[in-house]
């Protein structure tokens, strides 16, 4: 069961505040008039329809046996009740009253005049205590903040960068990997190594890479060892993976025959 209670109290509050997109286009009108009752007598308007309910249902089940056009009238008249179809059963061929929801219904009853009896009662909310916080800037300097930057003055040349950007590590070393790679990397240890390992031995490992592999299958442990294998020539302290692959301008694709992965290379 869901209390809707909670909810309508924030409905009005949050209404009341200005920054609400709604505010002062909604309008909020209640009947209270049922609630005005007392407790005793709402407790006797739903004996009443219980009452009347368990007599419809004693009545169906006893036409049932008998005239089937007479039951099937009476039927069609009970039902068409909100109150009967919603608080009656069918069930085993018999009639009968739908507990459950009487109970549920009863005490949502009850629960909302105890609530309307005590009143809502509702925060004073000023302009003074409506609070907007500022949204959180990222550090213009950071690495994340140059690479964005970076990635979209690629394509919108209206974007440029100040002297004291240019003037840190970060430019020096996403501007290096853009150059040397043409492509980008948000691992900044991952930047940092790529960018040394070109300016002391790239070119060796690029083209040993490209010199040893050849357009053929390798099973991917193969391909790894024969990678590895450069790195350490050169004590590049790199783990191989086959998307180096896409450093050395290597066209290849991956498949998995019988549980083992190998690797075509297409074109070098």
């Amino acid at each position: 069961m869901i209390n809707l209670l909670t909810d309508l109290k924030q409905a009005f509050s949050r209404n009341r505040c200005k920054a609400n997109i709604n505010y002062n286009r909604c309008i909020f009108i209640f009947d209270v008039n049922k609630w005005s009752k007392s407790e005793k007598e709402l407790l006797a308007d739903i004996e009443q329809t219980e009452k009347e309910i368990t007599i419809n249902c004693a009545l169906l089940n006893k036409l049932k046996s008998g005239n089937k056009d007479e039951y099937n009238a009476t039927c069609k008249r009970f039902r068409e009740s909100k109150i009967f179809a919603y608080y009656s059963l069918f069930v085993d061929d018999v009639w009968q009253i739908n507990r459950l929801a009487f109970n549920a219904d009863k005490y949502f009853i009850l629960e909302t005049r105890r609530q309307f009896e005590k009143n809502i009662k509702l925060p004073y909310i000023s302009d003074d205590d409506i609070i907007i916080k500022k949204p959180v800037q990222t550090n213009p300097f950071s690495y994340a903040s140059i690479l964005a930057k970076y990635q979209q003055s690629i394509s919108n040349k209206e974007i440029v960068f100040t002297d004291d950007e240019k003037a840190t590590e970060y430019y020096k070393l996403i501007d290096s990997y853009y150059n040397h790679y043409k492509a980008f990397t948000d691992n900044i240890t991952y930047c940092r190594k790529m960018v040394e390992c070109y300016n002391d031995n790239w070119l060796k490992i690029f083209n040993d890479a490209r010199h040893i592999l050849k357009v053929q299958r390798y099973k991917l442990t193969d391909l790894k060892k024969i990678l590895n294998q450069i790195y350490i020539k050169y004590n590049i302290k790199r783990k191989a993976k086959e998307t180096d692959l896409n450093e050395f301008k290597i066209c290849y694709h991956q498949t998995t025959i019988k549980g083992y992965k190998y690797i075509y290379i297409d074109k070098i």
